[in-house]
């Protein structure tokens, strides 16, 4: 009812219930970081280079693989 209401709603419910995944996590989610560049098709020394994941490459995450944000 209120999503209708105030789209944003929901996603600054998502966003404060589901804090942003860390580099780390989500290359014990991948197996390697090789990996995680590979489902990404971006290389292994730009995932290197990550101190906190970018935004947009959360996002295309959740795009790709949502199984790893269920709540």
């Amino acid at each position: 009812m209120w999503v209708g209401v105030f789209p944003n709603v929901a996603y600054l419910l998502i966003v404060l219930y589901n804090p942003p995944m860390t580099k780390q996590e989500l290359v014990h989610l991948a197996g390697s970081q090789s990996e995680l560049a590979r489902i990404l098709r971006i290389s292994r020394a730009a995932v290197c280079l990550w101190k906190k994941v970018p935004e947009l490459r959360l996002r295309q995450l959740r795009d790709l693989r949502p199984e790893w944000f269920l709540v």
